[in-house]
C-alpha cells in the first residue's frame, strides 16, 4: 500500500504542479521584466516540477510536508513577492520612505522564512 501512494503521489505531482507552476513563472518573469522562448519555458517548467517532485519524495509524511510549505512557500508568495514587485514597481528613489520600509520588511521576512525553515529541520529531520 505503501508503494501504492508514493506512485499516486508522483502521478499527482507530475499532473497537477505545471497549472499551479504557470502563474509562478509569469510573475517571476514579469518579475525581471524578461522574454523567454519556448525551450526556456520548457526547461524552467522541468526545473520547477523535478524539484516539487523530490521534495514530494523526500518529505517523511503529510504533516511535515504541510510544515515545510508553510515555512518555505507562503512566506514566498504571500510576503516576499509583493515586497519584490513594491520595489521593483515603484519610480521613488532607493532613499524614500516606501523603499526603505520595503527593504525592512523584506529583511524581516526572509528572517522569519529562514527561522521558520531552521524549526522544520529541527523539528522533522533530525529527530
Amino acid at each position: 500500500m505503501i508503494q501504492f501512494a508514493r506512485l499516486f503521489l508522483v502521478i499527482g505531482v507530475l499532473t497537477s504542479t505545471p497549472a499551479c507552476i504557470m502563474p509562478a513563472k509569469a510573475s517571476y518573469l514579469k518579475l525581471i521584466k524578461r522574454k523567454s522562448t519556448d525551450s526556456q519555458n520548457r526547461l524552467l517548467t522541468f526545473i520547477l516540477v523535478f524539484i516539487c517532485y523530490l521534495l514530494s519524495v523526500a518529505v517523511p509524511n503529510i504533516k511535515a510536508a504541510i510544515a515545510l510549505t508553510g515555512a518555505t512557500f507562503n512566506p514566498l508568495t504571500g510576503f516576499l513577492y509583493p515586497v519584490f514587485f513594491s520595489l521593483r514597481l515603484d519610480p521613488a528613489p532607493w532613499w524614500s520612505f516606501k523603499k526603505l520600509f520595503s527593504l525592512f520588511m523584506l529583511a524581516f521576512f526572509s528572517l522569519s522564512s529562514v527561522l521558520g525553515l531552521y524549526l522544520f529541520y529541527k523539528q522533522y529531520i533530525i529527530e
